[in-house]
């Protein structure tokens, strides 16, 4: 085999594409592999048979094969069943098969004899070959890796930069080949620090989106304790009164007895109502269904709106099973997002203040309508409802990320509306 700057540049662009490739497996079987010491031998032989494979024979047939054989090996090495593992290793090898075709064909030619060597040799196209693999294989992990549709989407101000040097390596590398009389070496060392550039800001990419998720996470990891450290207020609360008023029922009886002797009955009467209005203004617990997630969002929301509480027809209707196949964080999704939502337009409706909770669960199947009255104002926007607030980039995401995490589930989302009522209606399968 003579050494050539092509032969040399093919080898490290082999090793990016065991990234690419490994990068794909990771996120769309969404498992650890069973061990880690063989998959990453698995890696090296798709490395070092495919390379050597190029350097035998470079025949587009040999070549297929000894690509699909490999990354299907590779699979084998990761948790989840077969046919998983063989869509994933079909989706990857497409995407980099069609893409080498596509840019082989504008640099090289169009025309290719399977059993025939092949013979590209054009080192630009290469490099953009290798890019533009892995921006394909983003945009299929976006299109087909539902895990991650109910993760927060990382900023823009992170993902444009890393999108940005990708292309700008390409216009450099460009710059580079185009130089008269620049030697090999020269074009050898400037693919590998261009490819090594890219490597690194995907790295710290993926590492960006890991960290931004985790805020994330965080965030409403200390929203859920602030709930439960709320609920741990209520329940608390709650005991309290439950033992004042024993502590008193006996002086509250013998008022009210002598009161009926002395035949003062509109006094009793009054003093009934007292008693009874005193014990709806103290009643702070919504929700007592054992399901701490629930009860404590719920009782959490409804009293951070007790200065209205009194003016709102309230009606909750709560049937679940104190545990849900779901998880907290989802389950925070949905509910803090449509009550907030709903709590936002019942601040804003008129005199008929309307909330009704309805939590149904029957057979594996949970139920969540929310209808709150409001002020007949709503905006589309491409068919979507988008927040009438001013501020659009911190708000209006609520029904979003509602839907996304309902379709985790295989579940939907259905808004409607008339002139008074706005309705959310969740369905969610937790078998």
């Amino acid at each position: 085999m003579r050494t050539t700057s092509y032969n040399i540049i093919y080898i490290i662009s082999n090793l990016f594409t065991v990234y690419i490739i490994k990068m794909f497996m990771d996120k769309y079987l969404g498992t650890e592999p069973k061990n880690k010491k063989p998959v990453y031998i698995s890696y090296a032989l798709y490395f070092l048979i495919t390379s050597g494979m190029y350097f035998i024979f470079d025949v587009p047939a040999v070549m297929m094969l000894a690509n699909l054989l490999c990354i299907s090996g590779v699979s084998l090495f990761y948790k989840g069943d077969y046919k998983k593992k063989a869509v994933a290793s079909f989706y990857i090898y497409i995407v980099l098969f069609v893409v080498e075709i596509l840019v082989t064909a504008l640099t090289f030619t169009s025309f290719m004899s399977p059993f025939e060597k092949y013979g590209y040799s054009n080192i630009l196209g290469l490099f953009i070959n290798k890019i533009l693999q892995f921006f394909a294989v983003l945009i299929l992990c976006n299109i087909f890796i539902k895990k991650d549709d109910s993760k927060e989407e990382a900023p823009l101000k992170l993902v444009i930069p890393s999108l940005l040097i990708p292309v700008s390596t390409i216009a450099i590398e460009m710059i580079i080949i185009s130089v008269s009389d620049i030697s090999p070496f020269k074009v050898v060392l400037s693919v590998i620090i261009l490819f090594t550039i890219n490597f690194i800001v995907f790295v710290l990419y993926n590492y960006l989106c890991e960290m931004y998720q985790e805020k994330m996470k965080n965030a409403i990891s200390n929203q859920e304790k602030e709930y439960y450290y709320k609920q741990c207020q209520l329940m608390q609360q709650s005991v309290e009164e439950v033992r004042d008023f024993r502590h008193d029922f006996n002086n509250h009886i013998s008022v009210l007895n002598e009161l009926i002797e002395s035949n003062q009955n509109s006094s009793a009467l009054q003093y009934i109502g007292d008693l009874i209005e005193s014990n709806q203004k103290q009643r702070s617990v919504y929700s007592l269904t054992g399901n701490i997630p629930v009860d404590s969002i719920l009782n959490y929301k409804l009293n951070s709106i007790s200065s209205i509480i009194n003016d709102i027809s309230l009606k909750i209707n709560i049937t679940i099973p104190t545990e849900l196949n779901i998880e907290i964080m989802d389950i925070s999704t949905i509910l803090t997002n449509l009550l907030d939502n709903a709590i936002d337009a019942i601040r804003n409706a008129g005199d008929n203040k309307i909330l009704n909770i309805n939590l149904i669960y029957r057979k594996g199947i949970l139920v969540i309508i929310i209808e709150n009255s409001f002020d007949g104002v709503v905006l589309y926007e491409n068919g979507e409802i988008i927040t009438t607030k001013k501020d659009k980039g911190i708000h209006g995401k609520g029904l979003s990320n509602v839907r996304k995490t309902a379709e985790k589930y295989n579940g939907l989302l259905r808004v409607s509306h008339n002139e008074d009522v706005f309705t959310s209606e969740i369905l969610l399968y937790l078998t």
